[in-house]
């Protein structure tokens, strides 16, 4: 009897144990339904995100795969280590997307082939039939070339000779670096001058290249789009001179495609496509546990934002961002797995103004980056600080549109570890530096030791090939030590492996003369493979030091070069 009452007692109880729910969202639901099952999803993404707030551990929400769902998923709930919430897909096809565009309609003839849509807010993207399209520039490819300018003017007068006033609220897009281009509005066009708001760079005599965007005066050939912001008016001329009203033409205003907020945890997002951002496919906001695997990222400023503690972003798939893919500040333990990287942040002036356009940066103790594959990346390839560990990752042709960067690099770090990296083809581009700048020579190095602090680093089994600069190149500053670069493959670079004191005088603890008589870095066990006669196997750069300065102890490195061998 007492088993019985037991059991029975056990029975009234059980309908206060909440159950983990699933909720459906689908192109073809109605918001009106449930939403707890495929018969009766959802259909907008905002009815999905009135629920966020009161979610369980172990609820699910589900986008049928082939739709496309606009906004932004906030999240106000945590999981837990043993019932996460989930976010993924359900059904056959394509996976689903979470759109940053919002749905243009409406399209009227303006003149020509350009047709014009009513749309009040100011999108950053067009995205055509899963497509993005141009924003309106001149010239349609290639530079214009500065011939007398300031730090608040270009001028160009053969090449911009339409009538004052003519690129009045246009933006310029400038190269004002090695490694960067910013972006300015035009306040006034005269006379073959375009003035702006003053910046840092001033481009003086020298030919730094730019073009002009973001103006209907530009707006010239298929696939290229302008918004009047005053008038509220999208302007477009669709490819092949097609109807826009029989395409699917999406404007990217949402910042984020998935947003979990302050302190959250213990949350999965898989197998979903974000596209169109305008700030982060994925922000996180000192979150914690999160885990984001096997979706894809396309046609946005940022992949993933990142920040927190203990984050997983696994077996992704990146491309075509035009900033930086994955920005983690995380602290600790975040990880970077198994994703693959294609042409990030490929467009000038699409990204970043300044420091950016890079396929991974990472910094916080004891972060991951691991088995990665990055295929044209705008500037760096990975960059990292602190204690990380970047092992097992492929990069090729890193400063796709940039100079003067690595394929990894690491600074203000003590504790890093590089190995097992495969490190291919730095391409370092010009096209639009001044051919009068004191550096207008490709500069590209396979591993980079930074500018600043730079400790107990180890750089090891590495193989690098192909960098027009050198394949590693350490670079002390007055408190450097304790360094390790051993057992590398360097071939076929202009440098194999170069080392300098180039930054003493920009570290933290710099002070004149700004010279270290010898430092301990170790260098064993590497292969210097030079296969052209201009080659070197191995350079030493001395700045601050009238004398010879030790960079460290050099044991069993091999040395190859077309005229001579030696073991050192």
């Amino acid at each position: 009897m007492y088993i019985v009452r037991t059991f029975l007692a056990l029975i009234a109880l059980w309908p206060s144990v909440a159950l983990p729910i699933t909720y459906y969202v689908s192109p073809t639901g109605n918001d009106g339904q449930s939403g707890t099952s495929p018969s009766t999803a959802w259909r907008t993404l905002q009815r999905a995100q009135q629920v966020t707030q009161g979610m369980q551990p172990g609820d699910r929400i589900l986008f049928q795969r082939g739709g496309i769902y606009t906004g932004t998923l906030h999240l106000n709930a945590s999981g837990t280590a043993a019932a996460p919430m989930e976010f993924g897909a359900y059904g056959e096809g394509p996976d689903p997307v979470i759109s940053g565009g919002e749905p243009v309609s409406g399209w009227s003839v303006y003149q020509g082939n350009i047709w014009r849509a009513p749309f009040g807010q100011a999108p950053t993207y067009l995205i055509v039939n899963g497509t993005p399209m141009t924003l309106a520039r001149y010239p349609n490819s290639g530079w214009l070339q500065n011939v007398q300018g300031s730090q608040s003017s270009v001028s160009a007068p053969g090449q911009l000779g339409q009538p004052n006033g003519h690129w009045n609220g246009a933006t310029i897009v400038a190269r004002t670096s090695n490694w960067s281009y910013e972006k300015m509005v035009v306040s006034n066009h005269s006379n073959g001058t375009l003035y702006f708001p003053a910046i840092g760079h001033n481009f003086s005599d020298q030919n730094w290249g730019f073009f002009v965007q973001n103006s209907l005066n530009a707006l010239d050939q298929p696939g290229e789009w302008y918004h009047d912001a005053a008038a509220g008016m999208l302007y477009f001329r669709a490819p092949g001179d097609a109807n826009p009203n029989d395409l699917q033409v999406l404007a990217s205003v949402h910042g984020h495609g998935f947003a979990p907020g302050w302190q959250r945890q213990h949350i999965v997002v898989e197998h979903i496509t974000f596209q169109g951002q305008t700030a982060a496919g994925v922000s996180t906001e000192v979150a914690h546990h999160v885990t984001v695997r096997n979706c894809t990222f396309r046609y946005m400023y940022k992949g993933v934002s990142s920040s927190g503690s203990n984050n997983l972003y696994t077996d992704n798939t990146f491309h075509d961002v035009y900033g930086t893919a994955i920005r983690i500040i995380d602290e600790p333990n975040t990880r970077v797995e198994n994703s693959t990287f294609e042409r990030i942040g490929m467009i000038p002036g699409a990204g970043e103004d300044g420091w950016g356009y890079f396929g991974i940066i990472v910094s916080g103790n004891n972060t991951v980056v691991r088995g990665n594959v990055l295929d044209q990346i705008g500037y760096i390839g990975i960059g990292t600080t602190t204690n990380g560990l970047v092992e097992r990752n492929v990069v090729r042709h890193a400063c796709a549109i940039l100079n003067d960067g690595a394929a990894i690099t690491f600074d203000d770090c003590d504790g890093v570890i590089v190995r097992d990296n495969i490190v291919e083809d730095m391409v370092c581009d010009l096209t639009s530096v001044a051919t009068g700048h004191i550096a207008y020579y490709q500069i590209g190095f396979g591993i980079y030791f930074g500018n600043r602090v730079i400790k107990n680093t180890l750089v090891e089994r590495n193989t690098v090939t192909r960098c027009e600069g050198a394949g590693i190149h350490v670079d002390h500053t007055m408190l450097n030590s304790g360094n390790i670069v051993r057992d590398n493959v360097l071939f076929d670079n202009a440098v194999q492996l170069s080392i300098s004191d180039f930054s003493n005088n920009n570290t933290p603890g710099g002070s004149p003369p700004f010279h270290v008589p010898a430092f301990n870095t170790v260098y064993s066990g590497n292969v210097l493979y030079s296969i052209r006669p201009e080659q070197l196997c191995m350079r030493q750069m001395h700045v601050y030091s009238t004398q010879m300065v030790d960079f460290g102890t050099f044991t069993n490195n091999r040395y190859f070069h077309p005229y001579e061998e030696l073991s050192i």
